[in-house]
Parts: structure tokens; sequence; C-alpha cells
């Protein structure tokens, strides 16, 4: 990762301020962290203040009511079994009630279950609970028998009873006489403080106080005291507004808080030991209560913050005021270093600009001078000619270009290029400083005896110089130049192997320089590469054109029948293209390729039916309908020979019946010139060529039907894959009748698996219509091919080519120039008017080049005389059809209008055709239609 820098003057300043800020930082950070304590203290001391107030506002409302309950536990008036629900007792309960506003309810229990309870309405949850009436202020509860009657009655401020109503659930849920402020009351005999739990009526925190009578130790006297609101009492005693203050119990439930939408979870961190930016504490208040105060701790720290703030703000101030000074002083200082800073970077962005030279009184900022002044020209020299030689693609230019940048960098007067060629040096060219070529002297150069000098010097790693006499001159075989040399550079140029190939000869006035010695160095090794990569690019395009021809030739030699096309169809592209190219008016006026799109179209060409090495030779070379491996017709014949032989067995049987011997004679005959005769019908239907008639597909339907009898199994001498289609069928009994011409199921060779290139939804982009069945070699259907030779899976397979082809080329890593090779070889059949294959494609969607393909391939397939099926075209007769083609937006009509008019047809014609085929033309009245 680089590091970033800045300017001299930027530096001396920020040291300057940041001494400053970081002496008041550590004085700002020293006195927060002293405040930050005290704050702390302070908080954990006001936490312990709260509790104790709280501890002891607990405290007194306890006594307080405590003092009540032992008051009217000394009332002998409770004594009143009978009935507890009286009009003195209410007013007693009441009384209690008004001692503290914290009490929610008191009441009486005795032992036989009898309980009474006077509750305030508090909130408006209790009032719906009992469907209390506005003026409704007190409910009592009654409980007459234990579990059986208890009654429910609300009352007015004056204890008047608003409504009574029979509760006898309320008896069933609740037994006085089970709660654990009775059991405590009566276990100890005197006043007794629950824990903390929730109250069985209101589920709100708090604690019972309960009292039993002196006289009636089984009558026991009680009081709730809620806790809930206690925290919310406590909201004068925060530090902050996000201090927070909560009641709870010892097992950590909470009982009361300062916020109404609080829960336990939200105290849960401060519980376990603290939380994160809270400072927190828990002080315990008895009764199995605990206070929990939480203080936001950025809250807290404001005022250290602050202090801190302002201590930063004066430190910043006295920053603001020395920055300017030093500023000034830092920008005297570093101005020089700052235009030579420029000028590096200039220089990193390869702008080399000339420069007036600093003028700085210190010594070393003014060597930096001149020697930035020297790279940028010793740079730019190396870039120019780098350049050069990167954009040079012409070796013998790329050779003069070469010394025409290496002379005047080294200050050298004259330059020889010498390559290496079988392991000897031999001069390639020579440049004089005035940009002379010494083209005319080369063979001097080699007849001389410079190449054994220069090989001296490569051989000792010698670097010539200092004076040069006449005799050297002489020996360099450069005195006829006229130069005044003094010294001499040679440096060997090597691949990235490491080999020497070549060497640089450069001659100067005078002895050269070290520095000029080590750029001669850097010279000669950017030279090597280009010329290694000329050479390398150069035997790669050769080794490229030579396999591509090597393919195209192995596919023609795959079939006898089309020897040589996928060598005719790239002359005539290229051709065309030209006339395209060549055209000053019409369509194609704009139409030119560059040397890269010429590579694409030559590429293209000669490997637009490389997809055939995948279609098997005897569906490429059939030349009869039942032909596969061999022409089956035979297989026909040899049947029609078993029936002619039934036919003689059959006149002889008859003969030794005691037939007419004349008669059964002429019926034999008469079978067999029948049977010859259907027998030549079927070899003439199995030649192919035009479209068989209706009538002749019925003739052969009924000849099929002839029956023959085989008597031999034939599963016998199979290979496997044609017993495993044999044996799908079921045997039949010897000898067996059947069909002279059959379509046997063994004969339907189904696909196995689904080439990827072949699905619907194929990254490639074809749309074919596949056929069910991989090949149907049945006889009947082979036989009755309307046209041609081939059936629909046999031309499938012949169309398949394109796919393959297409396949194939998107899989080879093309440079950019070359990326519209598949589309340019792939698109030869595909059709103007998008009915064509494999994609489908339309005029609109097909390159120029493309389109021309398609036109040399239908051409040179009409003209050919190499088919097996159809004699070849003249040439009237094929641009006849292609008219046709062309009319019916078979091929591209401009298109086949230039390939007419241009001539290109009858040139290539003459250099291909036979002089059978070369005929005359009248090309205006072939082009009238189109």
């Amino acid at each position: 990762m680089l590091r970033a820098h800045y300017p001299l003057r930027w530096h001396l300043a920020t040291l300057f301020a940041a001494l400053v800020m970081l002496a008041g930082g550590l004085i700002g950070f020293y006195n927060q962290q002293q405040l930050r304590e005290q704050l702390r203290g302070a908080a954990r001391q006001q936490a312990t203040q709260i509790a104790e107030q709280t501890a002891l506002r607990l405290q007194a409302q306890l006594r307080s009511v405590e003092a009540g309950l032992r008051v009217l536990a000394r009332t002998r008036t409770l004594d009143l079994p009978a009935d507890l629900d009286d009009a003195a007792l209410r007013e007693m309960l009441r009384s209690l009630l008004e001692l503290e506003p914290q009490l929610a309810a008191v009441f009486v229990a005795d032992g036989q279950g009898r309980f009474y309870i006077l509750r305030r309405l508090l909130d408006a949850g209790l009032r719906e609970r009992f469907a209390a009436p506005p003026q409704a202020q007190f409910v009592s509860q009654h409980i007459h028998q234990a579990g059986r009657a208890a009654r429910t009655s609300l009352l007015d401020a004056q204890l008047h009873t608003l409504v009574s109503r029979e509760d006898p659930d309320y008896a069933a849920r609740f037994d006085p006489r089970t709660r654990p402020w009775y059991r405590m009351a009566q276990a100890e005999g005197q006043l007794v403080r629950t824990p903390v739990y929730r109250f069985f009526t209101t589920q709100r925190p708090g604690i019972t106080l309960a009292q039993p009578s002196l006289d009636t130790p089984e009558l026991v006297l009680a009081a709730d005291l809620l806790l809930d609101t206690l925290a919310g009492q406590l909201q004068s005693q925060r530090l902050t507004p996000g201090h927070r203050l909560a009641l709870l119990s010892d097992e950590r439930e909470l009982v009361s808080a300062d916020r109404p939408d609080a829960t336990s979870a939200d105290y849960a961190a401060a519980l376990a030991g603290g939380a994160p930016d809270w400072l927190g504490a828990k002080v315990p208040l008895g009764l199995g209560l605990n206070l929990l105060t939480q203080v936001p701790e950025d809250e807290l720290q404001a005022p250290a913050r602050a202090a801190v703030q302002r201590s930063g703000l004066v430190t910043l101030a006295l920053v603001l005021l020395a920055v300017p000074l030093t500023w000034w002083l830092a920008r005297r200082v570093a101005e020089p270093l700052q235009r030579l800073a420029l000028q590096a970077r200039a220089i990193r962005r390869f702008e080399f600009l000339e420069e007036t030279p600093l003028r700085s009184r210190i010594s070393e900022v003014a060597a930096l001078d001149e020697a930035v002044a020297s790279m940028r020209r010793s740079i730019r020299r190396f870039v120019e000619m780098t350049g050069a030689l990167a954009e040079e693609n012409d070796f013998e230019r790329l050779q003069q270009t070469l010394l025409r940048h290496a002379l005047p960098a080294v200050d050298a007067r004259l330059g020889v290029l010498y390559l290496e060629e079988q392991g000897r040096l031999l001069p390639r060219c020579a440049l004089r400083q005035d940009q002379q070529p010494l083209t005319d002297a080369l063979p001097e150069l080699q007849a001389c005896a410079s190449v054994e000098l220069v090989q001296q010097a490569l051989d000792a790693d010698w670097t010539l110089g200092g004076a040069l006499h006449e005799a050297d001159l002489q020996q360099l075989g450069l005195a006829q130049t006229g130069l005044q040399l003094g010294g001499a550079i040679v440096v060997p140029l090597h691949n990235r192997k490491r080999e020497r190939i070549g060497a640089l000869l450069l001659l100067c006035e005078a002895e050269p320089l070290p520095s000029r010695v080590r750029f001669a160095e850097a010279v000669a090794a950017s030279a090597a590469t280009a010329i290694e990569t000329r050479e390398l690019i150069q035997a790669q395009k050769q080794l490229f054109e030579a396999f591509i021809e090597l393919i195209a030739a192995a596919i023609d030699a795959k079939s006898p029948y089309t020897g040589g096309h996928c060598a005719r169809v790239p002359v005539l592209t290229q051709m065309l293209v030209q006339a395209a190219c060549d055209a000053r008016e019409g369509p194609f006026a704009d139409f030119q390729l560059d040397a890269d799109g010429w590579e694409a179209v030559h590429v293209a060409a000669w490997l637009h039916d490389c997809g055939k090495v995948t279609t098997p030779d005897y569906v490429v070379d059939k030349a009869t309908k039942l032909e596969t491996i061999y022409n089956r017709i035979h297989e026909l014949r040899t049947r029609f020979e078993v029936l002619k032989r039934d036919a003689e067995v059959a006149h002889l049987q008859r003969c030794l019946g005691g037939g007419d011997p004349a008669a059964s004679q002429a019926q034999r005959d008469a079978l067999w010139a029948l049977l010859d005769e259907e027998f030549a019908f079927v070899a003439r239907c199995n030649i192919g060529g035009e479209r068989m008639a209706q009538a002749d597909l019925a003739r052969l339907q009924g000849i099929a039907q002839r029956r023959w009898q085989r008597t031999l199994d034939d599963r016998l001498g199979l290979s496997h894959e044609e017993l495993r289609r044999r044996l799908q069928s079921p045997p039949t009994p010897l000898p067996q009748w059947e069909p002279l011409i059959n379509d046997a199921p063994w004969q339907r060779i189904e696909r196995h698996g689904q080439d990827p290139a072949l699905q619907s939804d194929n990254r490639w982009g074809f749309r074919l219509q596949v056929p069910e069945l991989l090949y149907n070699r049945g006889e009947l259907i082979n036989l009755s091919v309307a046209r041609g030779t081939l059936s629909a899976e046999e031309r499938f397979k012949i169309n398949e080519h394109i796919v393959q082809t297409v396949v194939m080329l998107t899989r080879l890593p093309y440079p950019r120039h070359l990326r519209g090779v598949p589309e340019i070889a792939g698109a030869h059949h595909e059709r103007m008017d998008g009915t064509g294959y494999p994609r489908r494609l339309t005029q609109a969607q097909m390159s120029v080049p493309a389109r021309i393909m398609a036109i040399a391939d239908v051409f040179e397939a009409l003209t050919a005389a190499d088919r097996p099926y159809k004699p070849a075209n003249s040439l009237s007769e094929a641009l006849a059809l292609m008219a046709g083609m062309a009319a019916t937006q078979h091929i591209d009509a401009e298109l086949f209008a230039l390939f007419v008019r241009s001539g290109v047809a009858r040139r290539y014609a003459e250099r291909f055709m036979s002089a059978q085929q070369l005929d005359e033309l009248d090309a205006e009245a072939l082009l009238q239609a189109l």
C-alpha cells in the first residue's frame, strides 16, 4: 500500500500545530479523567443517598400502618362471629386505609374461612374489573361461608352500598387461611411482614402486614401496601434526564420503576454486573427489596467533555495564531522542492516538457534539479522508442525504428543491428545519425571483419572505447562513411530465455560515458523484446494459418466427394469481400475491412465447415437411399433372387406333379420378368434425384408387400449394439415369412442422452426441430425419400455440422480482433427471411461477411463436380438457381447482384470450373427479377 506524501511546508506547520495540540490534549485528557472519577463518585454517593431516603420513607409507611393495625387489633368490636360485614367494621377499615395513600386494601379473616376486605378503586383497570359506576370509591368482598358463599359490593365515598351481588366463584377460588400473611400471623402470634409478592386480586407487587387480634387470635387483621409506585416518587432525585431508578426484589423481579413501560429485561445487564456506556449501582433496602440506579455514561460525562472541548478550543486558537508565520517560512524553504515534485509527477504521467532550471542556494536542490532533467530526457527517449517499437508491425521497419531512436539516446553517430541466424551474426540494418539508412553498405558489412570484431566483443563482455585507429575503421568496414569515430558500444540482444538473438553496435565520436552504456543496455533489452515478440507473433500466425488449413484439408479428405470444398470457399469468400470493399456506390459504398477484419474473414472461411469432423462419413457420402456403411440394395437383390428361386422350385414341383411343363414354364417366366422389372424399379428408386411421383411411391409400397421366407436366425453374428436392438422384439419361429422390403423396429436407432446444443434453452441460440430418432434405417422408409438420398434424420445430421461448427469455434480463446469468427463461420446456412438454421437469423442480424460466406458456400456447392448425388451445374445454371434463392430471400439479393456484376462469379468459374461448365451469361437479364 502506497504511503501518502505532503508538501514540506505542510510538514513544518503540521509539526508545530501537532506539538501544541498534543500538549493541550494531554492536559485536557488528564482533567477529563479527574472530572470523570469525581462524577462517578458523586453518582455512587447520590445512589446511596436515594436508597437511604427511600428506605426511610418505606419504613415510615410501614410503621404508620403497623401502628394502625395494632390499635385495631385491640378493638373488641372485631369480635363479630355472626357477620363481619357491618358499618362499624367498614368505618374502622377505612380509617386504616386513610393512614397511608399507598395502602391498597385492608381486610380481616378468621379461622372459619370467613373474610372481609375493603379495597380502594385505585385505577381504571380495577374499576373495569369490578364494573364500578363513576361514584364508586371502594369495593368490598365478603366471604360468608368458606368455599361456598361470597358477596361483592361497590361503595361510594361515604361507604354506602351502590351495587351488591353474590360472588360464589370468589369464595371457591379464595381461602384466606391458605394465604402467607394469615399463616405467618397465626404461626408467630404477632404482627408480621410478608416478603414482596404479587397480590391475589390485582397482581401488583407489594407487602402485606398482618396482626392477630389480641382477644381472638384466630382473627387476623391485615393491610396491603403497594410498592410499584415507590420508584416513580424518586424522579426528583435524577442526576441526568436519562437516569433510571427501579426497585427489584431479591429474585430480580421488577417491583417498581420510574418508567411505566419498563421491564425486568431493561435492567438485566446492570444486575449481571454492568452495562456498556452506563454507570449503575444496586443498593439493598431491606424487606427483600433493592434500589437499582443507572446513569448514562455520556450524560454523566457531559461536563468533563465540555471541559475538554474548552481546552481544545484554547489550544486550537494558539495553533491558528502561529500557523500563518510557520506556513510562510516553510513555503520559502519548500518552493524549489515543490517545483521538482511537480516535474517528477509530470514525468510519472509521461509528460516530458522542458522546464527552466531552478535558482536555489541549496546545493542539494540544485543537484536534484539537474538529475531530474537528465532523467526526463532519458525516460522520454526510452518511452518514445518503446512506443514506436510496439506500434510497428513490419519487421523491416521495426529494425530501422530501433536504430532511429537508439542513436540520439546515446549520442551515437552510426548504428548497426545484427541478428543471429544459424549461430552466426549477420548485419540486418545500419543507420547514420542523420537518419540515412546504409542499405547499400550491408553487403560490405557482411563481407568485412566487423562481424568478427563484434563477436569478439560479445564473447569478452567488452565495450569498445577510446580512440579507434584507421585500421580499426577498416575492420569495421565503415571508413567510407567519413565519420570521425572515437568509441563504440556493443551490447547483446537476449530473448526471454536469455538466449542471444543478435547484437547492437553504436559508434560514437568520443569515448562513451558509463551512463550511456547502461542506457544502451536498456535500449537493447527493449529492442530484443520487441524483436522476439514480432517473431513470435509471426510464428504463431503462421502456425495458426497452417493449423486451420490442416483442419480444412482433413475435412475435405474425409470424403472423396467433397474434396476441396473447404479450400475453395475461402477463395470465393475473399474475392466477394474484396468486391464489396472496392464498391464506390450502392449499398456497399461504405463497407471496408481493416487488416484485423480481413484476418477474421480468412479464419472464418477456412473453418466454416469444421463441424463436419463430427458428421459420419457414410452420411456425408451417401450416394443412394439404402446406403449406410454399404449399399443395402444388394440385400434386396438377394431377396428378389430368392423369390426367383422360389418360382423355379414351384415350376419344377408342378412338372413333377404331372402338370403341363410348357404352361408351368410360361408361368415361371412371367413371374421372373415381373420380379426383374420390379427390382429394376426398386434400384431406380434407390438412386434418388428429383422428387418421386405419388404413383411410384404407391407402387413401391405394393412391391414391399411381397413375402419371402427366412429360415436362418437373424440374431446370429451381430454386434452388441445390433443385438440389443433386436432383443427389444420377441423372437419369431423359423421358417418365417417376411415382407420383401421391410421397416423393422430394430432399424430405428434412438437418441441416447441430449446434446446441450440441441436443447431448446441452449446458450448458443440454436433453434432447430430435432427429429425423434437419431437414425431410421428402415428399408421402405429410406426408399420412399421424396428427393435426394437422405432421410429426415440423416439430413438433420448433415445440417448439424453447422451447430458443431459454432460450438467448436465459440470454445476457442480468440484475440479481440477475431471474436467475430464464430458469427461469420456459423451463419452460412442462415436465410435472409429467418427460416435458415441453426439460429434462424434474419438479414439484419447477420454481418456482411457472414452473408457473403452464405453465397460462396451455395455457389461452390452448385458448381462442384465432385458431388455423388448430382451432376455439376454450369455457370449460368448455378447463377439462375441462386437468382431464385435471392428472390425468395434465401440469400442476400444485393450481395448476389454484386457477385454477378463485379465479375467475381466469372473469375472464380474460370479458375475452378471445367470448360464444359463455362457457358454464356446475360447478367442483367438474370438480375432483372430481383
